[in-house]
């Protein structure tokens, strides 16, 4: 689409009105547009996962005397997944390892069909996290849940993040 500005690009004055000018890639995504108005939007060819967003900061700083540190736990987002035909599975991993004696552990809610690992300790190595869904899942609002621990062992550690990344896989 591109700005009216003179008379000479419109000699006819049809979209003076308007204040704009349609080029023919404009007029055939307008054209696109109202057939999905009518018929409905075309079907997702991809298989998806999203994110409802990033968890809070994980951090333990409490231990009593003569005990290992409290592990600390976050469950405020949840993911969706859509699947077409082919039986999936979620695998999870992590940008780079945790430090020594740190672990951080996630659980996937399973959508209805497909089944959680429960508690997977998550390493720069993909792993299960859910399995055996269904053909054709489409489910959103679905849990994730972060627990963070660490061993005395770990001593005081400088803050650091890790990137979780979720795959969506063929289940073999």
């Amino acid at each position: 689409m591109s700005f009216f500005q003179t008379a000479s690009n419109d000699p006819r004055g049809i979209f003076r009105e308007y204040g704009f000018r349609l080029k023919r890639t404009d007029l055939f995504r307008l054209f696109l547009t109202i057939i999905f108005l009518q018929f409905g939007s075309p079907p997702l060819c991809a298989d998806s996962i999203s994110v409802s967003g990033d968890p809070r900061t994980l951090v333990i700083n409490t231990a009593s005397a003569g005990l290992e540190p409290e592990c600390t736990a976050e469950a405020t987002t949840t993911y969706s997944v859509a699947t077409t035909p082919a039986q999936m599975r979620i695998t999870g991993s992590l940008n780079s390892n945790m430090p020594a004696n740190v672990t951080l552990h996630i659980m996937l809610q399973a959508p209805a069909g497909g089944d959680s690992s429960g508690m997977v300790q998550l390493t720069a190595v993909a792993k299960d996290l859910v399995t055996n869904m269904s053909h054709h899942t489409n489910q959103g609002g679905l849990a994730i849940t972060y627990q963070l621990s660490a061993t005395v062992q770990a001593g005081v550690i400088s803050s650091s993040s890790r990137t979780v990344t979720f795959t969506l896989a063929d289940h073999n």
